[in-house]
């Protein structure tokens, strides 16, 4: 797991640190650094897989994000060519990479330094990330069954999902995950059943088709239907399952990124969405999510009251605009991007005390307004 990201010259952060728990929400107005978090772990997920055990180079557009060119990554406020990501893991192990322009890409300071090696704890720490995106794949009829073997999860946009859950179909998911009204422990039973919270009734079928590298997706939304083409179903079941898939198949101690797991969700299942977040975030699992769901968040702090999960283990990280005016003094200081992010702490019994301006009181705004309050 991650203990500690620390991002330099990345994107909008001039400096910024964040805390890691098992359970990290990323939430704030737009174009306030929520995606450039997640990227910044992406990156180093896609650059590792592409450079074969080394972080000599970012690769910058690749199976993963396309980030465009170094200019396009580099804070411009401060003029420098070059940026760092440091990471450090549970067991303190910690590791810097500084990466400069040479114009067209970003390559690790020091060619001939260790640093640009990974150990085998930052090497499957960040190669066995998932990660889901926003842009997920709609519904669809059939799917791609055979991919490269450097592959491990069910793809940002999902388009490998089906093939995981093939080639996972015998993992036994742990204890603590097992939904309750399926006694079965492997992997495409769990994933049926906890679909089925989100989509009450709901079944779906894969089928390969013969003499092709394709399976056929079929689904069903009650018992007494037969299966149906996803186009007829909707979009929600189509982004949910993804995420279902990689946090029910993620091992303990692997890392799991999605953006807006509310897409698509009705609110109540978005409420249970993040009750589900959270037992995986319980159960070993490192989730780190960014939402405007304000239904995702009231789901993570019914876990915490319902005791799913400890307080302490669970992050709110609230970002917001920098400053316009930085002052002359400011650029050549040190200071951390303090006021662009901060914590908001989860009581035990789920209360939230320290709600800062724009998050999540616009129902509260606009009820004002319409009763003229």
């Amino acid at each position: 797991m991650i203990n500690l990201l620390h991002l330099k010259r990345f994107k909008c952060f001039k400096d910024i640190e964040i805390d890691m728990k098992n359970l990290n929400v990323l939430t704030g107005l737009n174009s306030t650094g929520k995606s450039s978090v997640i990227q910044s772990l992406v990156l180093l997920h896609q650059s590792l897989l592409e450079n074969s055990l080394s972080m000599k180079s970012l690769v910058l557009n690749g199976d993963f994000i396309s980030l465009g060119t170094p200019s396009d990554l580099i804070d411009k406020l401060y003029g420098n060519k070059e940026l760092s990501i440091s990471l450090e893991t549970k067991g303190n192990v910690k590791i810097d990479w500084v990466f400069k322009s040479n114009g067209k890409s970003l390559v690790c300071e020091n060619q001939n330094s260790e640093i640009c090696r990974v150990d085998d704890e930052f090497f499957a720490l960040l190669t066995e990330l998932h990660y889901i995106s926003a842009d997920r794949l709609g519904p669809r009829e059939t799917y791609q069954t055979n991919w490269p073997d450097k592959f491990s999860s069910v793809g940002p946009r999902g388009e490998r999902t089906l093939w995981f859950i093939q080639q996972n179909e015998n993992y036994e998911i742990s204890e603590t995950l097992k939904c309750k009204d399926t006694p079965q422990p492997q992997l495409p039973r769990q994933i049926e059943a906890w679909m089925k919270i989100f989509f009450p009734g709901s079944s779906f079928e894969i089928q390969p088709i013969q003499g092709t590298n394709l399976a056929s997706f079929g689904v069903r939304t009650s018992d007494m239907t037969n299966f149906h083409r996803p186009q007829n179903v909707g979009f929600g079941f189509s982004y949910t399952l993804p995420i279902v898939t990689a946090c029910l198949g993620a091992k303990k101690g692997q890392v799991v990124l999605v953006e807006n797991p509310e897409a698509h969700l009705h609110p109540a299942a978005q409420s249970r969405m993040g009750e589900f977040l959270a037992l995986v975030a319980d159960s070993g699992v490192q989730v780190i999510i960014e939402t405007h769901s304000d239904h995702v968040i009231n789901g993570i702090r019914k876990a915490v009251k319902s005791h799913n999960i400890d307080r302490k283990d669970v992050a709110i990280n609230y970002f917001s605009h920098r400053n316009e005016m930085i002052s002359v003094d400011e650029k050549a200081g040190s200071n951390k991007d303090t006021e662009q992010h901060i914590v908001i702490p989860v009581y035990e019994n789920g209360e939230i005390r320290d709600w800062p301006k724009g998050f999540f009181d616009q129902f509260d705004d606009d009820l004002g307004f319409l009763v003229e309050w």
